[in-house]
């Protein structure tokens, strides 16, 4: 049976050698019916569902498309919302919820900050081994500070504290001296640096000075702020 072009749709089977009408500009208005035996076809300037295509031309959407649930894994593939969030955005904010003694110097004592205000992929584990780990590799920044009970500070005493990365790495974020007089110290610090997926980010407090300090304040944030830089 003979097939209209206005009746082709995406499922239509075709095969070479089908008849199907056409009409044929004559000019003027008029029409004329002509017959045209196909060969292998498939109907021109139609987006098909199922089979792969290369399409040109800038195509406009009103819409969002939806994408597959899954991640990219190829060059040039599409990325969804998910994956960005997921992938991308990764940070922690976490704060001190009750007094801890620092180490006297030269040692240092691990400072849990056990009251979650946010943490997009539970990346930390509280208690007396605080840590973060990362979910995935990247350049985090890594900001904070402590804040000592009011104490009398001598000129040379000191309190600092710090990042342990993997138990073994030490950085000292930021430190404060004393100065003789009655008050408390609050020393702030941050960094940038690579962390590969699973390493771990411990936070650590040190002071020298005769006598026990407590913390009676502190705040940790980890963000991560782009890929990793070999």
């Amino acid at each position: 049976m003979d097939k209209k072009i206005s009746e082709l749709t995406e499922t239509t089977s075709l095969q070479a050698g089908d008849l199907f009408v056409v009409a044929k500009d004559m000019g003027g208005g008029a029409y004329e019916n002509r017959k045209v035996q196909s060969g292998n076809v498939t109907p021109s300037g139609v987006v098909l569902q199922t089979t792969d295509q290369t399409i040109n031309g800038i195509k406009t959407f009103t819409s969002f498309p939806v994408s597959p649930s899954g991640y990219p894994v190829d060059d040039f593939q599409f990325a969804n919302k998910k994956y960005v969030d997921d992938k991308m955005n990764v940070s922690a904010y976490y704060i001190i919820a009750s007094q801890q003694t620092l180490g006297v110097g030269p040692a240092t004592s691990l400072l849990d900050f056990a009251t979650k205000i946010h943490d997009s992929h539970n990346a930390v584990t509280t208690g007396a081994s605080w840590k973060f780990t990362a979910p995935i590799s990247g350049r985090y920044l890594i900001g904070g500070l402590i804040a000592t009970d009011d104490a009398v500070w001598r000129v040379d005493d000191t309190v600092s504290f710090g990042i342990r990365i993997d138990n073994t790495t030490d950085y000292t974020l930021g430190s404060l001296k004393g100065g003789g007089t009655q008050y408390g110290l609050i020393p702030t610090g941050s960094i940038v640096m690579n962390l590969l997926q699973n390493q771990y980010v411990q936070i650590w407090g040190q002071e020298w000075r005769s006598g026990a300090t407590y913390t009676s304040n502190g705040r940790v944030q980890i963000d991560r702020i782009g890929g990793y830089i070999s």
